[in-house]
């Protein structure tokens, strides 16, 4: 239903979350990545959630729970350092999840060698992408977009609005 709200609604989407623990926000990432599962679209393209907002604000906790979701038991570590991570996804139409971290992304040249547009133009992928907000004129016109921000009357409370295409 998260999925339906967001991403079939035939004009840009705007919905807001609120969460107030580590274990909602991972949550709410398992449930968009449970119903990712079974996404299907006419063009038979791959899947991307670009993952925005500030340094701690959940993005990567968010992104556990949507390979939790995805169908993926063994642990999923953020990329920071390798950019990227392949995870392989079973009993869904998507064969590879894809966690990439554009945090130390030093330019776009980057995104080439660690494959970026092979991943982008793979119709069984899905791809979460940390800090995708550095490279949204890369992202696919398509990604769903969530935007993390802290609740400043609160150490563990999270907004996060995602944004459909």
């Amino acid at each position: 239903m998260l999925f339906h709200l967001i991403c079939y609604t035939g004009y840009m989407a705007k919905r807001r979350f609120v969460t107030k623990s580590a274990n909602s926000t991972r949550k709410l990432g398992e449930i968009l990545g449970e119903e990712t599962r079974g996404y299907f679209n006419r063009k038979k393209t791959g899947f991307c959630v670009s993952l925005e907002g500030e340094l701690g604000s959940g993005k990567t906790v968010f992104a556990k729970g949507f390979a939790r979701g995805l169908g993926i038991v063994r642990p999923v570590t953020s990329p920071t350092f390798v950019l990227a991570k392949r995870y392989p996804v079973t009993k869904s139409r998507f064969r590879n999840f894809w966690h990439v971290d554009c945090y130390r992304l030093k330019n776009a040249r980057e995104l080439k060698t660690i494959g970026y547009e092979n991943m982008v133009r793979d119709p069984y992928a899905v791809l979460a992408i940390e800090w995708g907000d550095r490279i949204r004129k890369y992202l696919p016109k398509e990604a769903l977009r969530i935007v993390f921000q802290h609740e400043k009357k609160s150490r563990t409370t999270r907004i996060l609005t995602f944004y459909g295409a």
